[in-house]
């Protein structure tokens, strides 16, 4: 750009880089800062975290003008986290994409490598950590490149910055040798150390199949809160999606198409991809190209679940604090099913008359079912440490939280 994207009056005090010599980000307040002219990332491939072949797409404060993509599902998204003023950026530096990493360095997908995804975190701008936020692994199929990141919240509501909470992400995966998008979950505690599901990992939302209106979809990531007829609360989630798969769906693809000859002699390379039928097919895939918009809903919180491998299982917390009187599940039972829950002291003792036995059976589908005992409430273990073990019957359970 020739246009300086910085406002004239952010250097003060007699500073000013030279031109070229400084990438922008705004000083605040005491909320930073400056870039000197060193990089923080390099460009260029390789396995080092510092190399990427990524522009550095996202503008760092949300709401001002450049703001790309602010924080859901882009190349690279940002979280400035107020409580600790430390600044995360999220990006996907490349490895390369010759075996045993991935596919064969084909020609159709040019000189891209295969990203990963990978998290930058400072609090003065000048010391800066780093390291891989999520990789591909032995669940995924060959050829995965992980693409887009970015956090889960409600429509028009910033990421909330307190201390200790779950942060859930969605990732978007883009599958080299089907050229298909799909979302998987993502948590964190820390806003560094990510975690996903392994073998039984799904995709948030399933795609259909190619030339269906989701042959690839991507952007869950805000969604609008409402209640149903039931009372209950429900979430709805807009997302971007298409009737092409990914490297057939672009606009310019479809403008620059022209005749069948005119658009074999502009694209020989697309001969080599693996998921390549015919041209005839990829001619007809790129003329009907649409980019469409997607409506998903799910009940409050219901992205994942844990339910038995069988027809009963069960599982015990990690030791946590009671703040609260109430035990509430988020939950749905088959018919038949039902979940119990035990309430153990920190070394795994049931306290009187809230063990199992005691617990009265859920069964249902409720998003905030209170548990209870026969004689006993859960206040009574008020401020108490206490691990909670949960039985579950031909039922799924979504989230658990303890409130007042």
């Amino acid at each position: 750009l020739n246009q300086s994207m910085e406002p004239a009056d952010q250097f003060k005090g007699g500073f000013r880089p030279k031109h070229r010599e400084f990438w922008g980000f705004e000083r605040r307040g005491d909320t930073f800062l400056a870039l000197t002219h060193r990089p923080v990332l390099t460009g260029g491939r390789g396995l080092h975290l510092t190399h990427t072949g990524e522009r550095a797409s996202t503008y760092p404060f949300a709401g001002e003008p450049f703001c790309l993509g602010y924080p859901g599902g882009g190349s690279t998204a940002i979280f400035y986290h107020r409580h600790s003023k430390t600044f995360f950026y999220y990006y996907r530096p490349d490895y390369p994409a010759y075996p045993p990493n991935g596919l064969p360095y084909y020609l159709w997908h040019r000189e891209a490598a295969i990203r990963t995804r990978a998290v930058m975190w400072t609090r003065d701008g000048f010391q800066w950590n780093r390291r891989q936020q999520v990789v591909p692994d032995e669940h995924d199929p060959p050829g995965t490149t992980l693409y887009g990141f970015g956090f889960i919240r409600p429509a028009g509501e910033a990421v909330s910055d307190t201390d200790g909470q779950l942060y859930l992400g969605t990732l978007l995966n883009w599958d080299l040798s089907t050229q298909r998008n799909r979302q998987h979950l993502l948590w964190s505690r820390d806003l560094i150390h990510w975690d996903k599901f392994g073998a039984n990992r799904k995709p948030i939302v399933e795609n259909g199949p190619v030339g269906s209106w989701n042959t690839a979809s991507s952007g869950l990531n805000e969604y609008t809160p409402i209640t149903n007829a039931d009372g209950e609360e429900e979430w709805l989630f807009t997302f971007a999606t298409g009737n092409c798969r990914y490297m057939l769906g672009s606009s310019k693809r479809q403008e620059a198409a022209g005749s069948l000859e005119e658009f074999k002699a502009r694209l020989p390379y697309f001969e080599l991809a693996p998921f390549f039928t015919s041209w005839q097919d990829f001619y007809n895939e790129i003329r009907k190209s649409r980019v469409l918009t997607g409506l998903a809903k799910c009940k409050a919180g219901r992205l994942a679940h844990v339910e038995p491998s069988r027809s009963k299982g069960e599982f015990t917390t990690l030791p946590l604090v009671v703040e609260g009187n109430r035990l509430l599940l988020n939950a749905q039972t088959d018919s038949g099913g039902n979940i119990r829950v035990e309430v153990q002291d920190a070394e795994g003792n049931p306290f009187p008359e809230l063990s199992l036995d005691d617990c009265i059976p859920f069964s249902g589908d409720r998003v905030a079912h209170e548990v209870r005992w026969k004689r006993a409430r859960l206040e009574e273990v008020n401020g108490r440490v206490v691990r909670l073990r949960v039985v579950i019957r031909g039922a799924r359970l979504y989230t658990f939280r303890i409130a007042t």
